[in-house]
């Protein structure tokens, strides 16, 4: 019978997706492994247990008298064990490289609040010196009313007493005209 990495190591966790992604990374070693290997080793052993119900000492001295008949020795079986713990050490790596970015991507998120508060400061100091100048302008436009008011009246009254000037001067202009006329 031949196991699942998942048989053989049987590690149950929250996030199943985890454990899914480093039982691939095991099994695309063992796939491209040639020859007896560890995980071949463990599933030996595993095989030994399952089916003639032997103990994991038994299991595990059988499998390797076995494996020795192929060479291998308890030390290459230990180099072989270090290169699957090197495949997790490079998916630690790589999801440490991940992890860190996650959380500089999170720093900038924390960051966010502060620069959003500071920028609602700034636009808020907008808003009040535009609407400063919008008070400015209305209170412009209630004195230009007042002011063009004053001016029409000022205008008007000048335009009286020049009219009055005016018809006063050229009637006595006239009189002169008709008292020349009447005695010359």
């Amino acid at each position: 019978m031949a196991y699942t990495i998942e048989d053989l190591f049987s590690i149950h966790s929250e996030d199943h997706k985890i454990v899914e992604s480093l039982y691939a990374a095991i099994q695309a070693n063992a796939n491209a492994s040639t020859g007896f290997d560890y995980i071949k080793f463990k599933q030996s052993v595993k095989t030994m247990i399952d089916t003639m119900g032997m103990n994991e000492e038994t299991a595990t001295k059988s499998a390797y008298t076995t494996a020795s008949t192929l060479g291998i020795t308890k030390q290459k079986l230990i180099d072989n064990v270090q290169t699957y713990s090197n495949v997790l050490a490079k998916e630690k790596s790589k999801f440490d490289l991940a992890l860190k970015n996650n959380n500089l991507k999170i720093a900038q998120k924390e960051k966010e609040p502060a620069q959003l508060t500071e920028k609602i400061k700034q636009l808020k100091a907008q808003i009040a010196d535009l609407e400063k100048q919008i008070n400015d302008m209305e209170l412009r436009i209630q004195n230009a009313s007042h002011d063009i008011e004053g001016d029409k009246a000022k205008s008007a009254e000048t335009a009286r007493q020049f009219e009055d000037a005016y018809h006063s001067l050229n009637d006595r202009i006239k009189t002169d005209v008709d008292t020349f006329n009447k005695y010359l």
